[in-house]
């Protein structure tokens, strides 16, 4: 964890040690510290979302600690970002948009990088706006490794599956399998639009914005990197209260949610599902209905 007064070349030092104690552990050499990394925070927001124990490997901690780990996890992960040698920033962000642009497909069971991996990208390389104007693409994709989950589709019986998703049985599996995926979403949202967000300061809140010329894709992503970056050292004890508040609203808001359409209504995706499709069973139909 790098806080205000930790500089960065010390940072660098410490991020080396622990990689040199993972060797020693046994943990084989990786090409992408990076993607090792999203795995490795992928796996934790697994374990928060599912609901699953977070002391059995650790032997302790809890929800609350685990959750305000995160935060420190994709500071790492950024860290990675910014010092990777074969991908540059810019080369991960076109990596993660053209996962989100590809036309939706049914999952393999044997894919590492799901949707989940995705989404635990996309809080080191897409900005608040970025992931609201690609969540519902990601949201679909969610739905589809739920789908495959639930077993409701065989490649041989698609069209029947998609018939049968009328069915109370075949549906109850679906929700059973999308909730903890929802839930782990709703967290990522969540912390794309609480979390990691600038710390206003006492002259931003009095100074009119100026306009300024559009980035570059290429310096964008990399000042986003920067920006976020700076955010988590600068303003880590503001992160860590707004992790706080955050658990009130998991437990409040989203772990009771059970159904695709409560959760779009609670992270504001329902407008959106209802002007293009007419109403979510429409949705649904016609994620689908696409795989066919």
């Amino acid at each position: 964890m790098q806080g205000p007064g930790i500089k960065d070349d010390r940072y660098s030092h410490n991020v080396l040690q622990y990689l040199a104690r993972l060797s020693d552990l046994g943990l084989p050499e990786t090409s992408s510290r990076f993607r090792q990394q999203m795995h490795e925070t992928r796996a934790l927001l697994v374990k928060i979302a599912f609901k699953e124990s977070l002391s059995q490997d650790s032997l302790g901690g809890g929800r609350e600690s685990n959750l305000k780990l995160v935060p420190f996890l994709v500071q790492m992960g950024l860290y990675y970002a910014k010092s990777n040698s074969t991908q540059s920033p810019t080369s991960l962000l076109n990596s993660l948009q053209s996962y989100v642009d590809a036309p939706a497909s049914f999952p393999s069971g044997s894919e590492a990088d799901d949707v989940c991996y995705y989404l635990t990208m996309s809080l080191h390389l897409f900005s608040k706006a970025d992931f609201e104007k690609n969540r519902l693409k990601m949201f679909t994709r969610v739905l589809l490794l739920a789908l495959r989950r639930a077993g409701a589709i065989a490649k041989q019986q698609q069209k029947q599956a998609i018939a049968a998703m009328v069915t109370p049985t075949v549906t109850d599996k679906f929700n059973e399998a999308a909730q903890p995926l929802l839930v782990l979403f709703s967290v990522v949202s969540l912390l794309h639009t609480d979390i990691l967000v600038p710390v206003p300061s006492a002259s931003s809140a009095t100074s009119t914005p100026t306009a300024a010329a559009a980035p570059s894709p290429t310096a964008a992503a990399s000042a986003l990197v920067e920006e976020r970056h700076a955010l988590l050292r600068d303003h880590s004890s503001v992160v860590i209260r707004r992790v706080h508040d955050l658990l009130g609203r998991l437990d409040d808001e989203i772990f009771p949610l059970e159904l695709c359409e409560e959760f779009a209504d609670v992270l504001g995706l329902l407008d959106e599902i209802i002007a293009l499709h007419g109403s979510v069973d429409g949705y649904l139909q016609a994620v689908f209905a696409a795989l066919v």
